[in-house]
């Protein structure tokens, strides 16, 4: 449980980061079984802790977006943003979690990296540490995560 103020404690719980290899990819999700995982999709760890609703207004919506490429050097990727609208070519797959938008006690940054592949197509990761993935480039902070569970 994290104290987010004196009259608000919340229960958060674990999002789970499954990571996909060739090309590297990424989708989070509460499920640590990974049921909704897309194939390939695999060994799960914790990525950081969120909430499952908005507690009144505390917390922000982080939104899923998914892209599927008809080929297996470019199949389905997943983005994760504070914004409801995505990018070209990109699907709102609804509200994934909860997080902060900004900065509060008891938070952490969790940071955006973007990796631009071939005919202008792109990836995305989040995650909490600063060091880029491989081949990604940093790409700001998208949300604060509950340091805790």
């Amino acid at each position: 449980m994290t104290e987010v103020s004196p009259n608000l404690i919340v229960t958060s719980l674990p999002v789970h980061n499954f990571i996909a290899a060739d090309p590297y990819r990424q989708y989070l999700s509460f499920d640590l079984l990974g049921k909704k995982a897309p194939e390939g999709f695999k060994n799960p760890k914790i990525a950081f802790y969120a909430n499952l609703d908005s507690h009144g207004g505390t917390f922000a919506p982080v939104y899923q977006f998914s892209i599927t490429f008809p080929s297996a050097a470019n199949p389905v990727r997943f983005s994760y943003a504070l914004s409801p609208t995505p990018s070209s070519g990109w699907t709102n797959d609804g509200v994934a979690f909860y997080a902060w938008a900004d900065p509060r006690p008891g938070s952490i940054p969790v940071y955006r990296f973007k990796q631009i592949l071939a005919g202008g197509l792109w990836n995305v990761v989040v995650q909490t540490s600063s060091t880029a993935p491989d081949g990604f480039q940093p790409d700001g902070i998208a949300f604060f995560a509950i340091a805790e569970g």
